[in-house]
């Protein structure tokens, strides 16, 4: 299911446009490579952040079970390793909603509603996992009427970076990396 969106946006260029060109197949050049590496950055950051504000504020935080100091390289590998592996899945979407999507939006409408119809279109598209794997994510206990809001607006708003990332790239491999 996850390369649904993928494979719908390669038939549809096949069958409306005879290429794959614009898909955003290539890095993009040296401003694409950039943003690629903002993209497996940003979330770096983030978790350093976050992490050290709880290391400063609970220092046995970062201790295993056995005494040891769990360290930054580490940290940093795991989530290297959990971005490479994640960047299998997220392939497909990331192709169907930025690869394709959010680029023919692009043409059409301004940066603003790029972001909005993309980013419900992307919510919606995984409503059917809220509403019946709740289980699977172990969010069940959640309320419907307060997850679908809240996560639709989360995925609006983290729309606003996939799709400036794709748009001033040229490349969908910043948004698969992120």
């Amino acid at each position: 299911m996850l390369y649904a969106p993928g494979i719908a946006a390669l038939v549809t260029r096949f069958l409306y446009q005879r290429n794959f060109r614009d898909l955003g197949w290539g890095w993009g050049g040296s401003r694409g490579t950039r943003l690629a590496l903002l993209a497996y950055a940003m979330p770096l950051a983030i978790a350093v952040v976050i992490y050290g504000a709880t290391w400063l504020i609970v220092p046995d935080a970062w201790s295993s079970d056995d005494g040891t100091a769990a360290n930054l390289t580490s940290f940093v590998v795991a989530a290297s390793a959990g971005v490479l592996f994640n960047c299998i899945f997220a392939f497909g979407e990331e192709l169907g909603w930025r690869g394709f999507l959010v680029p023919e939006l692009a043409k059409l409408t301004s940066f603003r509603n790029v972001v909005l119809i993309s980013g419900l279109i992307w919510a919606v598209w995984h409503y059917p996992l809220i509403f019946f794997a709740a289980d699977l994510f172990e969010f069940s206990e959640t309320p419907l009427w307060f997850a679908v809001p809240s996560f639709t607006l989360i995925i609006v708003i983290v729309s606003v970076v996939f799709a400036w990332l794709r748009l001033m790239s040229g490349s969908v491999w910043p948004a698969v990396i992120l």
